[in-house]
């Protein structure tokens, strides 16, 4: 099975002090806990609805903008991740290096970047950080010209996801990027036949679990991406599908994700709704999670 995962956030990032308690949990379970926190809530406003997320891909975005926010901004994500990025750097550089080991049976490529207009200045600490970590890049687009900025972020989530994600974003959509993928391969998921596809915003979902001052124009602070304009987050999409049959198991997710699997793994067929689980063993990160209601 081969996995497109493309993770994109769509950010105009622009303020979060809380008193943080953090939990002993291993820090690849508490990355995972962030997400299904956030498919708890989907799952309360859509309890008919074919639910697919990626955790992981939730939590690597939030990972993102938490190493470029600060104050109350900062202390917000840090307090509902449990968790502060730069603290655990080393440990989440380690669990990323080993999900894309090809030493691991179930491969998976990771692609991250960061898409800004020309000529922002960009703090160089974050861009260090960020690539450090999270090994994203940061590329410069004319915003100024939505539509070849859209073409431009499109083509690069193409060519990420080997084609199999085109037209991730619309002009009328995008301000700032910050778009993150994953492509696993060869994992085999024992899964009846069906076929789901869910797109959402975790705008909503996040500011129930106590994320809310990113998305304030007037509030959130982003001082660590850029000190030469007031970021906020406009948007965080995930677009998820994945698809079981007896060819073998696809599947992808945009918050960008999307999974593509060339296996043909067992399959077999359930006449009740039920949720499913994707996880890197290995590190014991949750890579995609479901509700499925109508199979």
């Amino acid at each position: 099975m081969s996995w497109h995962f493309p993770l994109f956030l769509v950010v105009t990032v622009t303020l979060p002090s809380v008193c943080l308690q953090f939990n002993p949990q291993p820090l690849e379970e508490l990355g995972s806990d962030i997400g299904i926190q956030v498919f708890h809530q989907i799952v309360k406003s859509r309890p008919q609805d074919n639910i697919v997320i990626s955790p992981h891909g939730i939590a690597s975005v939030l990972g993102m903008l938490q190493l470029g926010a600060d104050g109350r901004t900062k202390a917000q994500l840090t307090s509902v991740m449990r968790y502060g990025v730069k603290g655990a750097g080393k440990t989440l550089k380690k669990i990323n290096k080993a999900i894309v080991s090809k030493k691991n049976k179930d491969i998976v490529t990771v692609a991250n970047a960061m898409f800004v207009k020309n000529g922002s200045k960009i703090e160089v600490p974050f861009i260090t950080r960020n690539k450090d970590v999270f090994q994203c890049e940061v590329r410069n687009v004319n915003f100024k010209d939505p539509a070849t900025a859209c073409d431009s972020i499109n083509a690069w989530v193409k060519n990420e996801t080997r084609g199999k994600i085109d037209n991730l974003l619309s002009p009328d959509l995008i301000d700032g990027v910050l778009t993150s993928m994953m492509v696993p391969k060869r994992v085999q998921v024992v899964l009846p036949k069906f076929t789901a596809t869910a797109e959402m915003d975790l705008k909503e979902p996040l500011k129930v679990l106590g994320i809310t001052e990113m998305f304030d124009p007037s509030k959130a602070n982003f001082a660590k991406i850029t000190r030469s304009e007031n970021l906020h987050v406009s948007h965080i999409l995930q677009k998820a599908k994945i698809e079981v049959s007896e060819d073998g198991t696809k599947a992808s997710a945009v918050t960008t994700a999307i999974l593509i699997a060339r296996s043909s793994p067992p399959w077999f067929i359930v006449d009740r709704p039920f949720l499913f689980f994707i996880r890197h063993n290995p590190t014991g990160a949750f890579l995609f999670m479901g509700q499925i209601n109508k199979p």
